[in-house]
């Protein structure tokens, strides 16, 4: 269930946990439409007015075709067994520009370089793996734009099932 996944103890805790300021932790939560519970400090609704407009429809629309191509969906256990779910773009670190764009057109997520033995930064890849980023940005984007490959769509759809399903989303959007 979602409530499992989010800490239960203070702001004050989460944001020692985190490495980030208290203000930085509440700011993201705002942000993204989370809401704690007073006394429980757990998930308490994710407001889908907070969802992100996507203006710019051509670029959105390249974004679902390079995803078509280059993009990943997946869930793995984490060591707790609990499943983690994430979107994935990887390329040539030659190419981070492109996925930097996608990172700040969407508002969520990472972009990193990792090494290779060689010392050089050979890879790079744009990474979303928060649920609330996965309710309020990766779905409605997908949802809306879909995916420009049969089998990726197919992919998506199964990952979009398992998420939802596993964290009874419904229950928490208002």
């Amino acid at each position: 269930m979602l409530r499992e996944q989010y800490p239960k103890g203070s702001i004050d805790d989460l944001a020692a946990e985190l490495g980030r300021t208290r203000e930085a932790v509440m700011k993201k939560a705002n942000a993204i439409g989370i809401a704690r519970h007073e006394d429980a400090g757990i998930i308490e609704r994710i407001d889908v007015e907070n969802r992100p407009s996507f203006r710019d429809d051509a670029f959105a629309h390249f974004i679902s075709g390079f995803v078509a191509g280059e993009g990943s969906f997946n869930v793995s256990l984490n060591d707790d067994a609990r499943p983690s779910f994430r979107f994935c773009i990887g390329l040539d670190a030659d190419d981070v520009l492109i996925l930097e764009e996608i990172h700040e057109f969407l508002g969520v997520g990472s972009v990193c370089l990792s090494t290779q033995g060689d010392g050089r930064n050979d890879l790079a890849q744009y990474t979303v793996q928060s649920v609330a980023d996965h309710v309020l940005v990766t779905v409605p984007f997908f949802d809306e734009y879909g995916l420009q490959s049969t089998l990726k769509q197919r992919q998506y759809d199964d990952w979009r099932a398992r998420l939802f399903d596993h964290y009874d989303v419904e229950q928490y959007v208002v």
